[in-house]
């Protein structure tokens, strides 16, 4: 089991919507992939938890890392 807590900034600005399709989009892929967390945005900054197997966190780092949505 490995925990990875991150914060990172929105490149340009979210709306309501795109933040509420991202978070659906990611709590599908995550539960496909046995991953659990949370996330919190607030004034165009992430803050995340997520645990889950060492090599599905490892690549789920390198899938955020590589989204250019934030930095």
């Amino acid at each position: 089991m490995r925990q990875v807590i991150y914060t990172s900034l929105a490149t340009s600005p979210m709306s309501g919507n795109e933040i509420v399709e991202m978070l659906k989009q990611a709590q599908k892929n995550n539960n496909e992939h046995g991953i659990t967390g949370a996330l919190i945005f607030f004034f165009g900054r992430f803050v995340q938890y997520i645990e889950g197997e060492d090599q599905k966190i490892s690549q789920l780092v390198q899938n955020i890392e590589n989204d250019k949505r934030n930095t």
